[in-house]
């Protein structure tokens, strides 16, 4: 399984989404670092923390295509 890890400390960098993260009854500014994905087992993956609007997941994906060298232009 591929994952991206996320990251409450801002640097300016390629490949960076914003999310917000829960943090109590709050929400805590943060970056998924899709320029730092990686491979993990299945197993490793534990209790669901939020969920990524329809726009935010488009980027993710987006910026992960793009890394990868996986776009394609658009005819």
């Amino acid at each position: 399984m591929l994952v991206c890890p996320f990251t409450t400390h801002h640097e300016p960098a390629a490949y960076r989404i914003p999310i917000d993260l829960p943090a109590g009854d709050t929400l805590r500014r943060s970056w998924v670092m899709v320029d730092k994905l990686m491979a993990i087992k299945r197993e490793r993956i534990g209790a669901k923390i939020t969920a990524l609007s329809a726009q935010q997941l488009d980027a993710v994906e987006q910026a992960m295509a793009d890394l990868l060298g996986l776009d394609t232009p658009d005819p």
